[in-house]
């Protein structure tokens, strides 16, 4: 399309041209005499809408959709119920940006400084140096937290969260511990944000002495009135007196959660009918889709490079078609084809598309879900032109 006299016009432009060339290629001939395409040399371009001369066709519903990528609060904080930040007690990987963004306060720089993950914090100041963070053999993801406990005193770690307590005050979620001295007690807590001692609601739990990691559920009960609406709490998980013991991976869900999805989101996500869910965007050019499958609390924590914060994979593939069928839509999807390659790319394709007997579809059948999804769209990457996207192409290359 880009001939001679059109070398000045803008990339919005081209587009448009490339749209309208596009609707007249797409539709019948008789819709071709709604729009048409005219070469000018002219630096601005035109578009007449008529809408007293209605055409012979009906745009498709699927020309319309919703887009969802993860970036921002999109998914966490967002379609994902989950309300824990770094649950696997990870290196905060993200950029230095983000991390000064977020952490601002002095507090996260003495929790670093003692071997806490962000954004967790010490149950108490006074505790000390009371925590060792160790690489390899975790639970989930690399790495895991060593809690030392003192005699007479509580040790434990804390992190500041926002609950939807307009709507819910029941809440469940699951750690993994393992013990180092045989069968040990440790406690799960809401309290007053800030106010260590002010304990809201417990749970108490117990390690069994067998060795290895040991998954446990816990809930937690508020009493009305006790938190208002928008006021932080501290979630909290601890031990008391001398005894050791590693954790990992905890999560967190208000009961009402929608298989996992924040039932708000769900509600108003219903309330677009929209026909199409794309989910792709920047993120899409280094994203790893196998990374994204199975149990939840298997999924690794990776760095999602599009918009330096951590991906915690709580939402993936499996996840997406279940959203989908709770909202009314059906999925789109972007391949990566930035970092990715072609076998990743056909890798995916057939473990949405491929019968419970294919080599993908086994993995897919194995994860709960015999039946083929319905992914009626697949998505060529996404900007490919953008410098912002990891393995970007020149035109040539494209």
């Amino acid at each position: 399309l880009l001939q001679e006299g059109e070398r000045n016009w803008t990339p919005t432009m081209r587009y448009l041209g490339l749209l309208v060339l596009f609707n007249a290629l797409t539709f019948s001939l008789n819709a071709q005499t709604v729009s048409t395409y005219v070469r000018t040399d002219a630096s601005t371009a035109r578009i007449e809408v008529d809408a007293s001369r209605p055409a012979s066709f009906r745009v498709p519903r699927t020309i319309y959709g919703t887009f969802l990528e993860d970036i921002g609060h999109s998914i966490f904080g967002g379609v994902s119920a989950e309300l824990l930040d770094n649950p696997s007690l990870e290196n905060y990987d993200a950029s230095l940006a983000t991390i000064e963004q977020r952490f601002p306060g002095k507090e996260f720089q003495y929790s670093t400084k003692i071997g806490l993950p962000l954004p967790w914090l010490p149950l108490w100041v006074k505790e000390g140096r009371r925590y060792e963070p160790r690489w390899g053999g975790a639970a989930n993801s690399s790495r895991y937290l060593y809690l030392m406990g003192m005699t007479g005193r509580e040790v434990g770690i804390r992190q500041s969260v926002y609950l939807p307590i307009e709507r819910e005050l029941d809440y469940d979620g699951i750690l993994f511990v393992r013990s180092h001295e045989g069968q040990q007690d440790l406690s799960v807590s809401f309290r007053r944000h800030d106010e260590p001692a002010t304990v809201l609601a417990s749970d108490k739990l117990q390690a069994p002495a067998a060795p290895g990691w040991h998954k446990l559920d816990f809930h937690l009960s508020l009493p009305e009135g006790a938190v208002a609406p928008f006021e932080p709490v501290d979630f909290a998980v601890a031990i008391n007196g001398n005894h050791r013991l590693s954790i990992d991976e905890i999560l967190l869900y208000p009961v009402d959660a929608i298989d996992g999805f924040d039932p708000d989101v769900v509600r108003v996500a219903k309330a677009l009918d929209s026909p199409l869910l794309r989910y792709g965007g920047n993120f899409t050019s280094a994203y790893h889709w196998e990374d994204g499958i199975g149990p939840v609390d298997k999924r690794r924590t990776m760095l999602n490079q599009a918009w330096g914060i951590p991906e915690y994979n709580l939402f993936g593939t499996d996840d997406l078609v279940e959203f989908c069928r709770l909202i009314g839509a059906r999925p789109q999807i972007a391949l990566n084809l930035g970092s990715g390659t072609a076998q990743e790319a056909r890798k995916w394709v057939q473990y949405c598309a491929g019968s419970a007997d294919s080599l993908e579809g086994k993995v897919r059948a194995r994860n709960g879900h015999p039946a083929p999804y319905d992914v009626p769209v697949w998505e060529m990457g996404n900007e490919l032109w953008n410098r912002d996207d990891n393995g970007w192409l020149t035109p040539s290359g494209n």
